[in-house]
């Protein structure tokens, strides 16, 4: 029988990346959140006010979005770190019992 196992590491290594991730998307919605650009850069034409205010909707927009990835890939980390936790406690826990099974198996052919 092929034996059971957790690849705790990988899970650990897609927390790392997954917060890596997050905080990326954090400073991210931070700068996108932090300033407008005035209308000047547009320039004193027809539309350049929409432009502007079609620039600050969009610029809007990606820093909700940002803080959201930030967010979800945050919890994304924490998931796959616990999940690898619980892998590395169910393996010990699991090779702490792994030499009652003869015993086990002993005792159940006995009845």
């Amino acid at each position: 029988m092929a034996e059971m196992q957790y690849n705790s590491g990988e899970l650990r290594t897609g927390a790392k990346h997954a917060d890596a991730a997050s905080e990326s998307a954090g400073e991210a919605a931070d700068t996108l959140g932090s300033g407008r650009a005035p209308a000047s850069p547009f320039g004193n034409v027809t539309g350049a006010a929409a432009l502007h205010g079609a620039v600050g909707a969009a610029q809007d927009h990606h820093a909700v979005n940002a803080r959201t990835a930030s967010e979800n890939m945050g919890t994304a980390a924490v998931r796959a770190s616990g999940t690898a936790d619980l892998g590395d406690d169910n393996t010990a826990e699991t090779t702490r019992l792994a030499p009652r099974s003869d015993q086990a198996s002993s005792v159940a052919q006995g009845m």
